[in-house]
């Protein structure tokens, strides 16, 4: 499994992906990262001196081209899309033997990692609401499958191009970026695009490619990723975060500074209680010493 996790400025919470993947999940591990500041750039350094078995990758101006070169390298017949407030928070290793991928993929647009029965809410722009899981074809005893194309848009269940814990095919999404990088070039030299480089602008791109894909989508009985939105590292789109357990980003780079790391066996040992796939934790309660 190849894993591409996107950052920026977020040291201490990157720390978290890497070690939720590192022990729930496997397989390699990229990061895109870029940065704002030169305080922020000394940690990512300290970051990819901890993590030597990680590759680090400088974000350059073209973000496509970018995911194209480190699938490249990989080579792996799969790729998993991470952001740095991405968490994976229970064991989802069962789905990276080459038999459980093979029954994800072979007919489906992605394997959703964010997504399963437990995932009962949608947030809206901040608004909490019920949300309705849809009618799931017969599948194996791990994983279930439904018809994206038959849930009202606009929600998970039917929102395949996700870059929060969703596994493509490396040639489908290969393809994907190659197109995209391509008309992103062509918009700017035209100046009809803005195209500000985040991996928020990446994803709603994609967008365009919903039709492209097969209708089912997979994921495990239980979701396995959890995005906790603490904070915010653009403008580009306006998320909300910090609603509940705002972490600002500079007092974040001082914890990181300080030593401190989020315990990913602390927040596993607290069973986090996981109804949304965007759902904020008080990750500062596991701080430890590294």
């Amino acid at each position: 499994m190849h894993n591409i996790i996107f950052s920026k400025d977020r040291p201490l919470q990157l720390a978290l992906t890497i070690d939720s993947i590192k022990k729930n999940w496997g397989g390699d591990i990229d990061v895109i990262f870029t940065y704002s500041t030169k305080e922020y750039h000394k940690a990512y350094t300290e970051l990819i001196n901890e993590y030597e078995d990680v590759s680090f990758l400088k974000q350059s101006t073209n973000l496509f081209n970018d995911v194209i070169k480190a699938i490249k390298t990989r080579n792996d017949d799969y790729v998993c899309f991470f952001t740095d407030d991405d968490i994976v928070f229970q064991r989802a290793d069962r789905y990276l033997s080459s038999e459980a991928l093979h029954a994800a993929l072979d007919d489906t647009a992605c394997l959703s990692l964010r997504l399963g029965c437990n995932i009962s809410k949608r947030d809206i722009g901040g608004n909490v609401i019920d949300d309705v899981i849809p009618r799931l074809f017969p599948c194996t005893n791990s994983l279930m499958k439904w018809n994206r194309t038959s849930v009202p848009t606009g929600g998970y269940w039917s929102y395949p191009l996700s870059v929060d814990g969703h596994v493509f095919k490396s040639e489908v999404i290969s393809e994907i970026m190659k197109e995209m990088s391509s008309w992103v070039q062509h918009c700017k030299r035209e100046l009809t695009f803005r195209y500000d480089g985040t991996p928020n602008m990446l994803e709603r791109l994609l967008q365009r490619f919903w039709f492209e894909l097969p209708p089912l989508m997979a994921a495990p009985k239980f979701s396995c990723v959890v995005n906790s939105p603490n904070n915010r590292v653009q403008n580009s789109v306006l998320n909300r975060s910090g609603d509940h357990f705002e972490i600002r980003p500079l007092y974040a780079l001082e914890i990181f500074n300080s030593g401190k790391r989020i315990s990913i066996d602390g927040l596993m040992d607290s069973d986090p209680n996981i109804s949304c796939p965007h759902q904020e934790l008080d990750l500062l309660s596991y701080l430890e010493k590294k």
